[in-house]
């Protein structure tokens, strides 16, 4: 680790913590679930002003796809233990995902278009696979993989970009694209 990482971490992680501030705050259209064993699907669209999704899933197969429109995006999912997929598509304004996924065969991807896009992605634990793409203006984008193969890729185009990857441990293979 270099000195910087530390600062880094610590910065990824207020981060996060003042996402899920702001995502608990302005939540209006909420939809939560959580499931726990076997196969795990959940299919979930949103469409209008102020959306919320938080979901958890715990062992077995999991697969989330979320797809939400129009402005105040907020997704927040947790999966922990084996098959881990979430497929989130995002348009419209003040997007911001959120995701953790622990233990075995870790697969995200983000789509994000729009204004003011977040993502702050957390996988620990074997495949540590992340795909995200983000257009449009003000795109952040922080992914943090421990453990395992840690493959990354984020493609950004907009004006204010910023993308922070953290990889410890096995292959720690990262790529990013950014196009004004």
């Amino acid at each position: 680790m270099t000195r910087q990482s530390p600062v880094i971490l610590r910065n990824f992680i207020a981060i996060l913590l003042l996402l899920n501030c702001m995502m608990s705050a302005y939540a209006q259209d909420i939809d939560a679930g959580s499931e726990l064993g076997s196969s795990n699907f959940a299919e979930l669209s949103q469409s209008g002003n102020d959306h919320f999704i938080q979901s958890g899933q715990f062992g077995s197969n999991h697969i989330l796809q979320v797809q939400q429109n129009f402005q105040s995006n907020h997704l927040q999912s947790f999966q922990n233990g084996n098959n881990h997929q979430i497929i989130a598509s995002m348009d419209g304004i003040n997007n911001a995902i959120a995701v953790q996924q622990f233990g075995e065969s870790q697969y995200a991807e983000l789509y994000q278009n729009g204004l003011e896009n977040q993502i702050l992605l957390i996988q620990q634990g074997y495949a540590n696979n992340t795909n995200i793409y983000q257009l449009g203006q003000n795109n952040s984008a922080q992914v943090m993989q421990h453990g395992n193969e840690n493959l990354t890729s984020i493609h950004q185009e907009g004006y204010g970009l910023q993308a922070v990857v953290i990889q410890t441990g096995y292959a720690q293979t990262a790529s990013v694209w950014q196009y004004n």
